[in-house]
């Protein structure tokens, strides 16, 4: 940038309602509804009225403390081009009543849009007059979209990659400034980790005009490195292609595969070394989706046959109807579980107690309803139990346990 487009501030010039007044400020200005802005001949911001404080959302000591570089910086072109690589003449040079569509770069918030016109004073100076750019319909909803997605979004020049717009959620994403990223490239910022990922980007982009979900990772301001998803198509912002890009922070997604990862991995040992049998069962038709090998061997069949079979096929015939309302109960939600006894008839065709007990899960991936099964073999003491109750032994409960035999 030559440093010929800007003039250091005289080393001794008047200052405040001094210098304003010496370059035909009068405070009768301060109240008009149009906004005012008053800067000298370097570019300086010299003076404003309320309405241009409230057009630029900043108030007025902010503003007169910036230099003509700081000042013209924040203003860009619809295509993107800093200001202050032109100078105050772009503003002083404009023909009587000409308007200039302009962007005002604040230290937050988005661009806000402004037609700005040019007088030149007498004593040296150049009164800007500003209003609100009107939007369309169609720019509002885009305005409103760019602001609440909850993905980052830029707008960038194809010829030269600098930022047009960004919004917040990449400036957060970034650990960015506005003023960092809006009119600098990719490049200076020095976002892409691997470079090689950028030129393959741009290629496609470039070849077919636009990119879906481009895997890549981005160097955050602070040094951390992201990896992102991004998505972009080319259009036209006054005749000069740009692109417009979704990125999305794969941060958290990663993370809650990895953790849902581990804990399959987890649940997946702990389901095939239990000392209970343990189903995952289809809740609807009562089919096996999971069957581990305890449950295999309470059944007396290889656990991996018994997948896409159904527990009726195996429950006791006086069993059966209880046990298919236990199921009903736990899918319409009358209970969150069901713990019971039954009996299965084995692959022997032999009877098996079991103390069963079912838990719903959460649905499926293709949202199938489905519940937990776990079995425990209670045949032994079932079968200890009636023999016991067929004998003619003594109620030890009662006699020798008041005796101190116990």
């Amino acid at each position: 940038m030559s440093e010929g487009l800007f003039q250091q501030r005289p080393t001794d010039p008047p200052q405040g309602e001094a210098a304003a007044a010496a370059l035909g400020w009068v405070p009768l200005l301060e109240d008009l509804p149009l906004g005012l802005l008053l800067v000298d001949a370097a570019g300086n911001p010299v003076a404003l009225n309320a309405a241009a404080c409230r057009l630029l959302a900043t108030d007025r000591e902010t503003l007169v403390a910036l230099d003509a570089r700081a000042f013209l910086d924040r203003l860009v072109t619809s295509t993107g081009t800093r200001l202050a690589t032109q100078g105050i003449a772009a503003l002083a040079g404009q023909e009587p009543g000409a308007t200039m569509r302009l962007g005002w770069v604040p230290a937050t918030a988005g661009i806000a849009w402004l037609d700005l016109s040019a007088k030149t004073l007498q004593g040296g100076g150049v009164l800007l007059s500003l209003k609100e750019a009107p939007l369309d319909p169609g720019q509002d909803l885009f305005a409103k979209v760019f602001r609440a997605c909850p993905d980052g979004i830029t707008i960038s020049s194809m010829e030269d990659g600098t930022y047009l717009e960004v919004n917040e959620v990449m400036l957060n994403q970034m650990g960015m400034s506005r003023d960092q990223v809006v009119g600098h490239s990719s490049l200076e910022l020095d976002v892409w980790v691997n470079p090689e990922d950028r030129l393959r980007y741009l290629e496609e982009l470039s070849r077919t005009g636009s990119v879906r979900n481009f895997e890549t990772r981005f160097r955050t301001r602070a040094g951390r490195i992201l990896p992102f998803e991004v998505s972009s198509e080319i259009i036209q912002v006054q005749g000069k292609p740009y692109s417009f890009n979704f990125m999305r922070d794969l941060t958290t997604a990663r993370e809650l595969v990895k953790g849902r990862q581990e804990s399959e991995a987890k649940f997946r040992l702990l389901f095939e070394q239990a000392p209970l049998g343990m189903a995952v069962v289809e809740t609807e038709t009562g089919h096996f989706r999971s069957v581990n090998h305890r449950l295999g061997t309470i059944i007396g069949c290889e656990a991996a046959s018994l997948i896409g079979r159904s527990f009726q096929e195996f429950t006791h015939p006086d069993d059966l109807a209880a046990d298919v309302r236990s199921v009903q109960d736990l899918a319409i939600g009358n209970v969150k579980e069901v713990e019971k006894e039954k009996r299965y008839i084995n692959g022997l065709g032999k009877v098996v107690w079991g103390r069963l007990k079912m838990v719903k899960l959460p649905p499926a991936p293709d949202g199938t309803a489905r519940h937990l099964s776990l079995v425990e073999d209670i045949t032994a003491h079932k079968v200890l139990g009636l023999r016991l109750s067929k004998s003619n032994l003594p109620d030890l409960s009662k006699s020798e346990a008041r005796q101190g035999g116990f």
